[in-house]
């Protein structure tokens, strides 16, 4: 079964849809990199889905190199169009866009390490060609998929807020990360001081959901995977860590109305209104697949890809400010996974 064709994921997109102002994108043209990933493609799906329900007509352009796996995730729908796109190489097209979504990059903390340089460059020089790109195309804004990571190791028990930062190890080549996520941000703001080009930037804590590639080996993309396959969960940590964990369509519901109603330069966290441990969200995972979870020491691979930050929650109420309400907790959005997930994988 294709993942569209799954009803849980239907009725979750249908409910974003349905409880969510996207009038603005009516008769738009908007332009998505990294459009087969885990939020992209969660973006390109509610986009979709409100002009199933809303007769909007928006025309997404999925840009990545890979064409096949663009018609193999959205069929051959009319308004998914493939333009050929490598964040590490120059723009190719010509085409004109009302908004532009960044969400191109390596998403991995194994890529983060083994594929440091081109790590720091699809985020900052990716970012680069399509600002410049607004410069010379009329665009009404650029919105950029950020991280909770640039937020860096800052010991507190309070949820991080847009202001908050603490330290990031230039040296350590896991920062090839959250530092070209810092840089691209800033990156943001220069566009938008020196050329006038309407820019917002997205923080998302631990998004999870469906539509993780199955190779995908962040944690909450994993663990959904092996339960779904019927394996038991092994935690490699106490668990002990605190995340925002946050539904991808409820994730991809808030980026649009952060590109809708950002403010110019700015940045926003997005996120629930509510924090989990990874133990937490382990269980979650395996109570619905009904498989058992159990502990174990971490490889010295694994401890040179874990995330440093104990605390990585966020706060959210700048991004509520703008009249967003999550339709899912994390909870249900991991059930949900888990149950979408058996039924591609059957």
């Amino acid at each position: 079964m294709r993942l569209i064709d799954s009803q849980v994921y239907k009725d979750d997109l249908t409910k974003a849809a349905s409880g969510s102002d996207l009038s603005f994108l009516k008769d738009k043209k908007v332009l998505i990199t990294g459009g087969t990933g885990l939020i992209g493609s969660a973006v390109i799906d509610l986009i979709l889905m409100n002009n199933s329900i809303n007769a909007a007509n928006t025309v997404v352009y999925a840009a990545s190199r890979s064409e096949s796996k663009v018609s193999e995730r959205f069929g051959s729908s009319e308004y998914v169009k493939w333009l050929y796109y490598d964040a590490l190489e120059p723009i190719g097209f010509d085409e004109s866009f009302d908004y532009i979504i960044h969400c191109a990059g390596n998403a991995s903390p194994e890529l983060y390490v083994n594929k440091a340089v081109e790590t720091m460059l699809m985020n900052f020089t990716g970012l680069n060609g399509l600002l410049y790109y607004a410069v010379t195309h009329p665009v009404s804004g650029v919105l950029f998929l950020s991280s909770s990571e640039v937020y860096g190791i800052k010991e507190t028990e309070k949820p991080f807020s847009e202001g908050d930062y603490g330290f990031v190890d230039l040296l350590h080549v896991r920062s090839s990360y959250s530092n070209s996520k810092r840089a691209a941000e800033t990156l943001c703001c220069s566009y938008s001081g020196e050329y006038g080009i309407r820019t917002v930037i997205a923080r998302p804590g631990h998004v999870f959901g469906p539509t993780a590639a199955i190779k995908d080996n962040r944690v909450s993309s994993l663990f959904a995977y092996e339960v779904a396959k019927g394996k038991h969960l092994v935690l490699t940590s106490s668990g002990s860590q605190i995340r925002s964990y946050m539904y991808c369509v409820d994730c991809a519901k808030a980026l649009l109305l952060i590109l809708e109603k950002g403010n110019s330069g700015e940045a926003y966290n997005v996120c629930g209104k509510e924090t989990t441990m990874i133990r937490e969200m382990a269980a979650i995972l395996a109570d619905e697949a009904g498989v058992t979870m159990t502990y174990a020491e971490p490889t010295e691979e694994e401890k040179t890809q874990n995330n440093p930050m104990n605390n990585s929650s966020l706060e959210g109420t700048k991004l509520f400010s703008l009249g967003f309400e999550p339709c899912f907790t994390a909870e249900e959005g991991l059930r949900h996974t888990v149950r979408i997930l058996k039924d591609i994988l059957d």
